[in-house]
């Protein structure tokens, strides 16, 4: 398609080389609409983000490491 990307693009994009981010919201509401499309009331993204660390951890990352994002 010739598109590339750009040397530093954003994980949510609406722009194909992903230079524009989208909505800070956006993400949240896809989720939120696919939760409620299962019937998955009681789980929240923020929960996700708790899960990832503590699977880190869990795997041997150093939690100083997973607390700042490296």
């Amino acid at each position: 398609m010739g598109l590339g990307l750009t040397s530093n693009p954003y994980l949510f994009y609406s722009e194909p080389d992903g230079s524009l981010p989208v909505h800070p919201d956006s993400p949240s509401k896809l989720f939120r609409r696919l939760l409620d499309k299962f019937g998955w009331r009681e789980l929240h993204l923020h929960g996700l983000h708790h899960f990832t660390a503590t699977q880190l951890v869990a795997a041997g990352m150093d939690i100083r490491s997973v607390a700042t994002g490296y």
